[in-house]
């Protein structure tokens, strides 16, 4: 990935607020939506410091912001991350995701999938969250 970087800077922020260069999510929610509140999964005391240390870096870099009161609240949790250290994940699914608008992609015929990978000789998993 670092390759990536250097090859394409101006694509990749050279910051850790965001990844991609004036990328803004968005989502795409029904008509009338109404907001749901799931309440938090109970997270290890011994993880808190962690859990805070992440919210404060993602306050810091733009990727959240604090609010006092929201009608949607989604659970998250910490989870180990190789080689180490934790990752928080955020679980949209019984909040957010509910009440997005679908979009349809048809799968990938496997056998088109395999084929695409008939000449491959090197094979990796990539993560580039954790630069």
């Amino acid at each position: 990935m670092e390759l990536l970087y250097h090859k394409y800077p101006n694509v990749f922020s050279q910051d850790a607020s965001s990844y991609i260069k004036d990328f803004k999510a968005s989502s795409n929610l029904v008509e009338n939506a109404q907001p749901i509140f799931s309440k938090p999964y109970s997270v290890p005391y011994s993880m808190m410091p962690e859990l805070d240390k992440i919210l404060d870096a993602w306050v810091a870099q733009g990727k959240i912001k604090p609010v006092a009161v929201s009608g949607w609240a989604s659970p998250c949790l910490l989870i180990p991350k190789q080689p180490e250290g934790l990752r928080l994940v955020i679980d949209f699914e019984k909040t957010i995701n509910k009440k997005c608008k679908r979009q349809i992609f048809p799968p990938p015929n496997p056998q088109t999938i395999f084929a695409s990978l008939a000449s491959a000789k090197v094979f990796c998993v990539v993560d580039d969250v954790s630069r």
